[in-house]
């Protein structure tokens, strides 16, 4: 997708729709626009660049979570470093260079706000993460539920600007591709 893009191309040049793995790029267009420096260097740099990036963001998320929900005399800083570095799940995200561990650190700065009640920092938060991976705009129940109407508009707004951001950005085309193929 970045290097399609670095020739002017579009993100889902290479998309194969027939396919569920390796189909080629499957997020919004604004998640492209986070891929596209990647571009600028060459494969195993990018690769290692990726991997140190997945690897750091899912030792940060793991310890701003723990942090946040375990008692302060529990040892949250190793407990986050061993989650990270030891589940499963983690782990295998690092093996495929998967966006997730990413997306995780975000959703965890936002788990952080919403704990502490700073609505308008979760909702950017939460649609910030919405415009990468659309699966996130569930959370929309959850701040309508709980009536946090600042933390809703704050998520409703980012995602509606990523999604601004990238047909300012890739064109209209790209983002028509994007919600009809």
């Amino acid at each position: 997708a970045a290097r399609s893009m670095a020739a002017g191309g579009s993100p889902y040049a290479h998309f194969n729709p027939s396919t569920v793995v390796m189909s080629g790029l499957i997020y919004p267009p604004f998640a492209a626009l986070l891929f596209r420096p990647l571009a600028l260097l060459g494969d195993r740099p990018a690769m290692l660049i990726w991997l140190w990036l997945d690897l750091a963001s899912a030792v940060a998320g793991a310890i701003v979570v723990a942090r946040t929900a375990l008692p302060r005399s529990w040892p949250t800083i190793e407990l986050g470093i061993l989650a990270a570095l030891a589940f499963g799940p983690v782990t295998y995200n690092y093996w495929h260079g998967q966006i997730n561990p990413l997306l995780f650190l975000v959703l965890a700065g936002a788990y952080w706000a919403y704990v502490r009640e700073r609505q308008v920092t979760a909702g950017v938060l939460l649609g910030l993460v919405a415009g990468i991976k659309i699966a996130p705009v569930v959370f929309l129940i959850l701040l309508v539920r709980r009536r946090m109407w600042r933390a809703t508009a704050a998520m409703v707004a980012t995602g509606a600007a990523s999604v601004v951001l990238g047909a300012i950005a890739l064109g209209i085309r790209v983002n028509l591709t994007f919600f009809t193929q």
